[in-house]
This record gives C-alpha cells, structure tokens and sequence, in this order.
C-alpha cells in the first residue's frame, strides 16, 4: 500500500507480479483507498507486506497515533522524512505538521513494534526502512 499515492508513480517502478494498493486524500482511480490520515477516524486496513509514505509523514499531525493504527497490518514501512538534524527549512511555511529528528522518528516505530534496518540520505530526507519486530 502506498499512503500519499499522487500520480501512482510507485506501480510504474513495481514488477508485475506485485499487487500494489493506492492511498490518498482524493480518488486517484485503480482501486484508490481514499484517506485522510489525520482523519479521527482510520479506517481498518487490510494486511499489506509493505506501506510506503513517501512525502506524506511530514503532514501528520499525530505520527504516533498513525503508525500505531497500522502497525497491526504491514510488516514492512519505507518511508521518507525530513528530519530536524538534516532539514533546516521553516517547517510550518512548507505546511509540515511536526518536527522530529532522526532519533525521535526511529523512536515512534520502535514503540509500534518495528526496527529501523537501514537509512538512506537522499536530498533533504532521509528514507527509512522499517521492519516488524
């Protein structure tokens, strides 16, 4: 499942054989779960072997609650973050909804039962890779 899913860009890089799921706050056609994800009610997710947050976690006003609530249903996050420690830029003029550094970020995974097993620099962000304890 891809939360933010825009142009679905992300079914265009998948091989064929891989289901993909499509997430945003407006249909985007293809099976699009419309959410929003500061909504103060989630919706129950099927279970996913991947979620992926690319551009999207930035403007979550409650991150600890959201990962929480998928927590139970993907084994796997990628998601990119731009961090406190790396991203200097007036958060709030860019519309972000928080501020975390790298150490708080990882934090709010591992209290939902996941580890992060490999980060990545890629412009302002850092990409994370999660996995479920």
């Amino acid at each position: 499942i891809e939360f933010g899913a825009g142009r679905l860009v992300l079914r265009t890089l998948l091989p064929e054989s891989c289901s993909y799921t499509p997430s945003d706050l407006v249909d985007r056609g293809n099976g699009t779960i419309i959410c929003d994800l500061n909504s103060d009610s989630l919706p129950q997710f099927q279970s996913y072997d991947v979620a992926v947050f690319s551009g999207v976690l930035e403007y979550i006003n409650d991150l600890p609650r959201l990962i929480f609530h998928i927590s139970s249903c993907v084994n796997v996050i990628l998601a990119s973050y731009a961090v406190t420690d790396k991203n200097k830029k007036s958060r709030r003029a860019q519309g972000w909804a928080n501020d975390y550094s790298s150490a708080q970020f990882i934090n709010i995974f591992e209290i939902a039962g996941f580890q992060c097993d490999h980060t990545e620099k890629w412009e302002s962000q850092v990409i994370f890779n999660f996995i479920k304890k």
